[in-house]
């Protein structure tokens, strides 16, 4: 077990986690301020362990995540365990993710406004590279949410998910709930 005292932004590089487990990786984006000289100041918190991935990510296992999702802007909105977004040059392979992540569904917080354009996927948010080998356990609550990948722009391939979803549609329209992902316009092949 190891703390985790900050989080991996845009990654470009390989990251060989040579099949390390991290157990209770936590991240509540929901509250999106710090103090400064008394003062709240906004910074954007990114829930995944990774926010932008454009280079490698392989043989690592993120058991027990507890993520709360927040929309900071339009741009930022998707958010999975291991990276929120997947560029065209990124690679995910040999990796699991298990854990739960969530909207701000909590009434002291709550924002279906912004909430509803929250796209959740158990392994990531955004795909557009490429996942293979991979496996998704998690318990997602949100309005657009995919168990291995919530919206898919890339290949998922010899992946595995199997997990709870909660979705929370509302009588919103254009929001979708999937096994494997919420959208897809790519390939998915083996999963």
């Amino acid at each position: 077990n190891a703390v985790i005292l900050f989080h991996l932004a845009h990654h470009e590089g390989t990251f060989d986690g040579n099949g390390h487990v991290i157990i209770g990786l936590k991240n509540n984006a929901s509250k999106y301020y710090k103090q400064v000289n008394g003062t709240h100041q906004n910074v954007v918190v990114f829930p995944g362990m990774f926010s932008t991935v454009k280079g490698t990510i392989k043989n690592v296992f993120v058991l027990d995540a507890d993520f709360r999702g927040k929309q900071h802007t339009p741009k930022f909105k998707h958010h999975g365990i291991i990276a929120d977004t997947l560029a065209t040059s990124g690679k995910i392979f040999n990796c699991g993710a298990a854990g739960r992540i969530t909207c701000n569904n909590d009434p002291n917080y709550a924002d279906p406004e912004h909430d509803s354009e929250l796209v959740f996927g158990g392994l990531v948010g955004l795909n557009e590279g490429l996942i293979y080998n991979c496996m998704a356990m998690a318990e997602l609550t949100g309005y657009t949410i995919g168990g291995m990948g919530g919206e898919n722009k890339g290949a998922l391939k010899n992946g595995f998910t199997n997990g709870v979803y909660n979705y929370l549609h509302n009588g919103i329209t254009g929001k979708y709930a999937g096994g494997i992902a919420a959208t897809n316009t790519c390939t998915i092949d083996n999963c």
